[in-house]
C-alpha cells in the first residue's frame, strides 16, 4: 500500500474509533517510532542510487500486483527440486 493511501486509512480508522485506549496505543506506537527514526536518521540516504532504484522498482511491482505469494513460490521450487532429484539419480 502506498504511503498516502496508508496515511488516509490510518486517519479514517483513528477518526472512527471512540475507544480512548486504542487511541493511546496508536499514539504511543507512532511517537516511539518517530523518536527512533530521529535517533537513527533515515537510512535511505545511506543507500546507493542503485539500491534506491531497485527498491523503488520492487515497490512498483508490488503496487502493480506483479508478485507471487511466498507459498506459491515455495511450491514451485519444491516441484523443481523434486524433478531435479529424479533426473540426477
Amino acid at each position: 500500500m502506498k504511503a498516502a493511501t496508508l496515511k488516509k486509512e490510518i486517519h479514517l480508522a483513528v477518526d472512527s474509533t471512540k475507544d480512548n485506549e486504542i487511541l493511546e496505543v496508536v499514539y504511543t506506537i507512532l511517537r516511539k517510532a518517530s523518536e527512533e527514526a530521529a535517533k537513527h536518521g533515515d537510512f535511505w540516504d545511506e543507500l546507493s542510487k542503485e539500491q534506491q532504484t531497485l527498491i523503488d522498482q520492487a515497490i512498483k511491482e508490488v503496487d502493480e500486483g506483479k508478485v507471487s505469494p511466498h507459498h506459491q513460490v515455495m511450491k514451485k521450487l519444491r516441484k523443481k527440486e523434486a524433478a531435479h532429484e529424479l533426473h540426477t539419480k
